[in-house]
């Protein structure tokens, strides 16, 4: 009896054994009905801008994907769309159009010109842009930042034939900023301005017109030096210090004018061409003639 029942357990664990098999290698009732989920198959949408990936993006067979506006930007141009041919012969998407992706796909960015700069592209591109043959013919360039300074060398060796304003408050001019920027030939600086910096304008041949904001405390070295084109410039009564240089090679500086009765502190000499005519107002001619830096230029200073 002992044995019978040994040999029962026996069968019952071999018959579980097949069955376990059965479950793994057979078909169950959604197989046999032909209702097996396979995952869905995916494609992918790649944006270019001319030969350059700029992203990417996967999608599941026959859904809808809303195309969005392209993460790069040129100067001077404004993305329009998308297009589905790298010549741009192709069909054109919109920015905001449901897109159908049918397969792999290449959408190539569209881009249409303009002639003038925005304040973004000044403080994008400005400052690392390395075409030098390129002349920006235009008639004003509005800076208006993002904040309170701008960089230091912002249009540095930039040719930019144009006359430049700030429509947001900033506080000083970095080194640099428009060093040897050979075309620009009016700028206006804003009132918030307290700081010219070393060799802000250095270089600047063709600047012919500049203010000198009235809070101004400090000119540094070398801050016009070499801009022939200027021949009037007014220095406010707040300036404290002008730096070594700050008018070297100003050949072109006819009159310049001091509001303050006290003259600010220069290092050593900042060069003031010698048929330079310094003004002053007339009850401190004296103390400018006599005055450690200024005594240099007693022959140019005249009361008004």
């Amino acid at each position: 009896m002992k044995k019978l029942f040994y040999l029962f357990g026996i069968a019952l664990i071999l018959a579980s054994v097949s069955c376990a098999k059965d479950d793994d290698n057979g078909f169950d009732e959604d197989d046999l009905n032909g209702n097996s989920q396979k995952s869905a198959e995916k494609f992918k949408i790649v944006f270019y801008d001319d030969d350059q990936a700029v992203d990417s993006v996967s999608i599941e067979s026959g859904k809808k994907t809303t195309l969005k506006k392209i993460k790069t930007t040129r100067l001077m141009a404004d993305f329009k769309c998308w297009n589905t041919m790298k010549d741009l012969s192709g069909e054109n998407y919109m920015p905001g159009a449901e897109y159908e992706v049918k397969s792999n796909t290449n959408l190539y960015a569209v881009w249409e010109n303009r002639d003038n700069l925005r304040d973004y592209e000044v403080y994008t591109y400005l400052g690392t842009l390395n075409d030098k043959n390129k002349v920006y013919n235009l008639e004003i360039i509005d800076l208006t930042p993002n904040f309170d300074t701008i960089r230091k060398g912002l249009l540095s060796h930039k040719d930019i034939n144009v006359s430049v304003s700030f429509t947001k408050e900033i506080k000083e001019i970095p080194e640099q900023a428009f060093h040897l920027c050979t075309n620009l030939k009016s700028i206006t600086l804003p009132e918030s301005v307290t700081t010219i910096k070393k060799g802000a304008f250095n270089g600047c041949f063709n600047l012919s017109r500049i203010n000198i904001p009235s809070l101004v405390e400090d000119i540094g070295i070398s801050a016009f030096q070499s801009c022939y084109s200027l021949e009037t410039l007014t220095i406010p009564e707040n300036v404290i210090s002008i730096g070594l240089y700050a008018f070297q090679n100003c050949e072109g500086l006819i009159t310049l004018k001091m509001l303050g009765t006290q003259p600010p502190k220069i290092a050593l000499n900042m060069y003031v061409p010698q048929e330079t005519k310094i003004e002053v107002p007339a009850s401190a001619v004296e103390t400018y003639k006599n005055a450690d830096g200024w005594s240099n230029y007693s022959k140019n200073i005249f009361g008004y």
